[in-house]
């Protein structure tokens, strides 16, 4: 039943762009990222970025931040794993939010900063941009 609570209520929100059920006791990024294929993904988003925020780097590099357990997502009719981790102490609009297909061949992310900034990686098209977007909405 809160599932159901949860899905409508999330449909409702974002214009029915996509669908949500959170995963209780889901996995955390830290611990898909600890599988070779999520780990390769995850490091391509970031190979030859500049200018990372220091906490996303040290997520990046030692997994220092605070993550949410997986929301299982159908976009589009296709299914996506949401992982969002946040600025240790700083949680409020510092946050990453990466989608990955299931079995983490594929990944787009969206890195948010307080002052409202935005920075997209994987090279997500207009439409996953916007996607990514709404989740914070």
């Amino acid at each position: 039943m809160a599932r159901l609570v949860l899905t409508v209520l999330v449909i409702i929100l974002l214009g029915c762009s996509f669908v949500a059920v959170a995963e209780e006791n889901g996995p955390y990024l830290f611990e898909q990222l600890e599988k070779t294929t999520y780990r390769q993904t995850f490091n391509a988003l970031f190979q030859g970025q500049t200018h990372l925020e220091p906490w996303l780097q040290g997520y990046i590099d030692h997994r220092n931040g605070v993550d949410v357990p997986v929301t299982e997502l159908v976009i589009q009719g296709q299914p996506y794993e949401l992982y969002q981790i946040c600025q240790p102490h700083n949680c409020p609009g510092n946050v990453l939010y990466v989608l990955f297909v299931p079995g983490g061949s594929r990944a787009y992310a969206r890195f948010t900063k307080d002052d409202g900034s935005n920075r997209y990686f994987g090279n997500p098209d207009q439409e996953m941009q916007q996607v990514l977007k709404n989740l914070n909405q």
